[in-house]
């Protein structure tokens, strides 16, 4: 769970970035701009000298201090990111800065902390995208806290925003996040249909058909139909096999 979160955080808590300006001076923001461009490569090492340099000259800028934050959990120095947040603290209570403590407390083993935060930067959040990536992120941890039916409220709520970026992709990872909460819950008919669903958006070749077949196969065992598990199964298996000779 832990590691499917942190995997996930680059692209989604990037991209909130990009978007954030706290300016000063243009030697602080030049700076900041070069880390910015390093950290889409992925070339986190040289954004933190960057980073270092801009807030050598300017300690309290937020901007800096937040990027940094991201840098160094991802180069798995979680304290030292929650340094840099308590600076960003210091100077105001920021949205960013909630959803990304939250992001490293959980990295640091403090999970209830970490539902605190999200919970905070979701009462803060003031745009679509920002709900999305905060209900996406409470949920997970309400499931990791085994709270299915509050893991169900978020997803439902994020399911129903309406500006979001890419929703024919966050669409249908929501989709399977409710089909699997529906699991969890026992409400193996929605589940179903869900799977359903998804395997609806999936192309013939699609990675991945041979997981759903298998999930509502197991959901279909569960209701009593025992034949179109049966037949599900036997579709998993096909495409199982499609899947691997596909990879060879």
């Amino acid at each position: 769970m832990w590691e499917k979160i942190i995997r996930a955080l680059p692209i989604s808590f990037l991209l909130l970035l990009s978007a954030t300006s706290f300016a000063s001076n243009p030697a602080v923001q030049d700076a900041i701009n070069h880390a910015k461009d390093l950290m889409h490569d992925q070339r986190l090492s040289s954004a933190k000298s960057y980073l270092d340099r801009a807030i050598a000259l300017d300690p309290n800028n937020v901007d800096a201090r937040l990027d940094r934050a991201y840098v160094l959990s991802q180069l798995g120095e979680a304290s030292d990111a929650v340094k840099d947040l308590d600076v960003v603290f210091k100077q105001g209570k920021y949205q960013l800065a909630y959803q990304y403590r939250s992001e490293v407390m959980f990295m640091l083993g403090e999970p209830k902390k970490s539902l605190e935060d999200i919970s905070v930067a979701l009462s803060m959040a003031t745009n679509d995208e920002s709900k999305l990536y905060c209900l996406e992120r409470r949920a997970e941890l309400y499931s990791f806290f085994k709270k299915p039916e509050k893991a169900l409220v978020d997803v439902t709520a994020a399911m129903a925003l309406k500006n979001v970026p890419h929703p024919k992709n966050s669409g249908p990872v929501l989709l399977n996040k409710r089909a699997h909460i529906y699991l969890e819950l026992g409400d193996y008919e929605k589940a179903i249909a869900d799977f359903t669903s998804l395997l609806a958006t999936k192309k013939p070749n699609d990675v991945g058909r041979a997981r759903l077949y298998a999930l509502r196969s197991a959901a279909y065992e569960k209701i009593g139909r025992h034949d179109l598990a049966e037949a599900d199964k036997k579709k998993s298996d096909a495409a199982n096999s499609k899947e691997y000779f596909d990879l060879k």
